[in-house]
């Protein structure tokens, strides 16, 4: 899989510049800052708290609102839509601004097909932070490992059986290198979920992972999380920002269950 980064940045207060690294060399693009903003109200319009893009999966506004988002990273130079004739697809490190990188990069649309599932050429996203995305503030660093909150959830009669051991074993495996702190909560529950993220306090863990299974009822996406016999319940409201993220294997900032 090709990996790219994309970096979005003020010039001035009424131009931005978008630069493209990777696949041969770094690709340059200037954007005035009125097409930004259209942008950013056109999401939060549309993809608000209460939008029918959020209460209604598979919604034209939602595929509409994924194709204006990768209209925009594509431009007029065709960046992605070159590299996305690769099969394997791209993995893409967005590093922006406050006001871009809370944006739903995961909904990016082409011809009709979300691409952060799509079976061929898949994008992407992923969320980087740097002082140039910042505009100038300072990241803040802690002198400390990372700290990360895992846990994973198979209830009774869902196929395939989730392998815990093994899902850890990656995590590990990926971060050993690095002296991760992993936090595993074992109940697989949300109660148990929400009791060892606050039990830590506020802000403590740095990143989020929840492996495990989600499926479409009644039209709708949702997660399935044990309760306390391991039996299946229903989970919804999974969303790409917010307080926290539940997806099939995903990760996420702020986990405040």
């Amino acid at each position: 899989m090709n990996e790219l980064e994309l970096e979005i940045f003020e010039q001035s207060s009424d131009y931005l510049e978008l630069r493209l690294r990777g696949g041969g060399g770094v690709r340059t693009r200037g954007l005035d800052r009125a097409s930004v903003d259209h942008l950013i109200e056109v999401v939060e319009h549309s993809y608000g708290e209460g939008s029918i893009a959020q209460r209604v999966f598979g919604s034209a506004d939602l595929r509409d609102l994924g194709e204006m988002l990768f209209s925009f990273l594509d431009g007029d130079e065709r960046w992605f839509s070159q590299v996305l004739d690769d099969p394997a697809g791209v993995t893409v490190r967005i590093a922006a601004g406050e006001r871009l990188r809370h944006l739903p990069w995961e909904l990016v649309v082409r011809d009709g097909s979300y691409l952060a599932v799509s079976e061929s050429g898949p994008l992407l996203p992923v969320r980087a932070a740097s002082s140039v995305a910042t505009l100038g503030t300072e990241v803040p660093r802690h002198n400390r490992p990372l700290r990360v909150l895992f846990m994973a959830a198979s209830p009774e009669g869902v196929e395939p059986v989730l392998s815990y051991e093994a899902e850890e074993a990656g995590i590990l495996a990926a971060t050993g290198d690095t002296g991760t702190e992993l936090v595993v909560e074992e109940s697989g529950t949300l109660e148990g979920l929400r009791f060892t993220a606050t039990s830590y306090g506020p802000g403590y863990f740095d990143v989020l992972h929840v492996s495990g299974h989600a499926t479409i009822d009644e039209g709708q996406p949702k997660f399935l999380v044990e309760n306390g016999s391991a039996a299946r319940r229903w989970r919804v409201r999974i969303r790409s920002h917010g307080r926290w993220t539940a997806s099939g294997r995903g990760w996420c900032s702020s986990p405040d269950a």
